[in-house]
């Protein structure tokens, strides 16, 4: 598989593979839904519900 170097985050070697894997969907699923699609902006509050 090929990324862009964007799509790319380093792991800490110390840090387990499954909660690092979230790195890779509900980390950018839930910040994308809540800045493109909710439109959420910095000092507001908002709640995710099964992003990811």
């Amino acid at each position: 598989m090929t990324v862009h170097k964007d799509s790319v985050v380093k792991i800490d070697p110390t840090i387990p593979f499954e909660p690092a894997a979230i790195m890779g969907c509900a980390v950018p699923t839930g910040f994308g839904s809540a800045t493109n699609v909710a439109d959420v902006q910095p000092g507001e509050t908002a709640a995710s519900a099964a992003s990811g």
